[in-house]
């Protein structure tokens, strides 16, 4: 991490929806883990890059473009294919219908700056997940890399290390009207962002559907989480995305506790992967059935004779 306080500036030069169309056969997808190797807590990590594009914040911005702020985080789940939070957005959702805000996803990768705007969104019913299908709107890297999440089915065990991913709004080096709207400045959209890790142990299975705050089947760890950080991944001892944050909250006594929305809740989603144009013919598949999506213990999942529900074996 380095030791010094000074800002790191990531740009991009964003343009239409579509711009790419055509040009993505050649891309390279690799999926990447992350496996902690802090100590328990909270720690802010200072490489904005460190993730390579896995982990990224939501924004919204006013559609004349004058600010814009940063609400939550997200994960990519598959090519094009992101997964968050719904309460990230719920609230917002009306005023998006009415063009009123416009929602941005970004991350730093390298010294640059990818931007995302979502084309599609499907609510997983009876938990806290969306699934959003996102085109990319800035330039396309040389190299041609995009990196994605390798997902989990399993379960992690009661004790076992995890670690949460997320960015919040920081005005650190960059100045918020109170505290929250980024101002445009010189004809662009300007926000500061922070990112944090925050390790801990799973010490709650909720598997019943009124056992927990947060509707589905979820975890309870007693990893720290900041606002902003919802909606973003939470990695298994192993390295792998299990779930999705969704809640946190500190006690009195200082303690803290974290909820976890099992991503393996979403597999029946069909995502089509919005930046390799006509890879899939038809009807787009379920994120269990996309070979495109890195998933370890597919098979331990089967499709029950409700399609929006899964059978996953060990839950």
């Amino acid at each position: 991490m380095p030791e010094t306080d000074k800002p790191h500036i990531y740009s991009a030069e964003v343009g239409l929806v579509g711009r790419h169309k055509g040009f993505l056969e050649a891309v390279n997808i690799e999926p990447w883990v992350f496996v902690a190797n802090d100590p328990p807590g909270l720690h802010e990590v200072m490489n904005l890059a460190h993730y390579g594009g896995i982990v990224l914040s939501i924004g919204f911005f006013q559609d004349n473009g004058t600010w814009n702020t940063v609400e939550g985080s997200a994960v990519m789940v598959g090519p094009g294919i992101v997964a968050t939070a719904t309460h990230v957005f719920e609230e917002l959702t009306d005023r998006i219908k009415l063009s009123q805000l416009r929602m941005i996803l970004a991350c730093a990768v390298g010294d640059n700056l990818r931007v995302w705007f979502p084309r599609k969104f499907h609510t997983c019913v009876g938990t806290d997940i969306s699934i959003i299908e996102v085109e990319l709107i800035s330039e396309l890297p040389q190299d041609r890399l995009f990196v994605q999440a390798a997902l989990t089915t399993r379960l992690p065990a009661i004790g076992e290390a995890i670690m949460l991913v997320g960015f919040r709004a920081s005005e650190r080096h960059v100045e918020a009207i109170d505290h929250v709207y980024f101002p445009k400045t010189e004809g662009q959209l300007r926000f500061g962002l922070s990112a944090f890790c925050s390790v801990g142990y799973v010490t709650q299975h909720n598997l019943g559907e009124t056992a927990s705050i947060v509707p589905g089947v979820t975890v309870t760890t007693d990893c720290a989480a900041l606002g902003g950080m919802s909606g973003g991944p939470a990695f298994d001892c192993f390295g792998h995305v299990f779930g999705i944050l969704s809640a946190s909250a500190h006690s009195p006594d200082g303690t803290a506790h974290s909820t976890v929305s099992l991503i393996a809740q979403a597999l029946a989603v069909r995502a089509q992967p919005s930046f390799i144009p006509g890879y899939f013919t038809g009807e787009a598949p379920t994120l269990l059935s996309n070979r495109l999506v890195t998933l370890e213990g597919r098979e331990l999942v089967s499709m029950g004779n409700d399609p929006d529900r899964l059978e996953i074996e060990g839950w």
